[in-house]
């Protein structure tokens, strides 16, 4: 009975560590994932609004993690962050700026037409939301928080930060 137990961990535990996402690889014009507050205003310039999010919960909240969180926000691109833990891309919206430059390592992520091809280009399962909008969940790491990549009408649009309550 043990050796059905281990042998089902193994295997629940190796095909969930294929479903992680490596946020080295994941980076925004050159900008890794988490970034220092002087990296992004060297890249994108000021700020159009800064300001502080006030999560009630999560892994962005001053209240639940003890220590204050601001945001970063430019046309396309919001960062959340603080001077300890940097900032990082809480909300980029590919519609609204086209000068956004997602990659995944070497690959551009902005020309990928379907939600099936980055799947596979990322080792993740897709998440059918509806017909129009496909939206795919990655984990990064052993960590609870994810991104969300979303698509409609075949093509990708958005990318969300998300972490529990």
């Amino acid at each position: 009975m043990n050796l059905i137990k281990i042998t089902l961990l193994l295997v629940i535990s190796t095909s969930v560590n294929a479903q992680f996402l490596n946020q080295k690889l994941l980076t925004v014009n050159g900008l890794s994932f988490i970034s220092t507050k002087e990296q992004i205003i060297e890249e994108f310039g000021i700020p159009d609004r800064t300001f502080e999010p006030n999560y009630e919960c999560g892994f962005l909240s001053s209240e639940e993690q003890g220590k204050e969180f601001h945001s970063l926000e430019y046309s396309g691109i919001k960062f959340t962050g603080n001077q300890y833990d940097n900032y990082l891309i809480e909300e980029l919206d590919l519609t609204k700026n086209s000068s956004i430059q997602l990659n995944y390592g070497e690959i551009s992520l902005n020309t990928i037409p379907t939600i099936e091809e980055l799947a596979k280009i990322l080792g993740l399962e897709s998440e059918i939301e509806s017909p129009t909008d496909t939206m795919l969940r990655a984990y990064f790491g052993k960590s609870d928080d994810a991104v969300f990549f979303i698509f409609k009408n075949g093509r990708l649009i958005k990318l969300d930060y998300w972490s529990p309550c």
